[in-house]
């Protein structure tokens, strides 16, 4: 079953900009992962991000998405 954002400004309007955006669904549906980083990186990056005017986890998601649309990485197919 194909996955369509319901808003074509949807990702935009959250400051994650990416060209597959449309391939996967919103945000709405989320798990939540740990993720370890040295206590100078964590607060290297929340620095950065807060210039950027994007909370931590926001500056984060926006990262690896744009990661995963350079990469071409693609939802898995669905399995019956």
């Amino acid at each position: 079953m194909p996955i369509n954002k319901t808003n074509d400004n949807e990702f935009e309007n959250r400051n994650l900009k990416f060209k597959n955006s449309s391939i996967y669904p919103t945000d709405d549906d989320t798990i939540v992962h740990s993720l370890r980083l040295h206590k100078k990186r964590k607060l290297a990056m929340d620095n950065y991000f807060k210039q950027q005017g994007l909370n931590l986890n926001t500056g984060i998601r926006q990262v690896l998405y744009t990661w995963m649309d350079q990469n071409e990485i693609k939802p898995p197919k669905e399995q019956n």
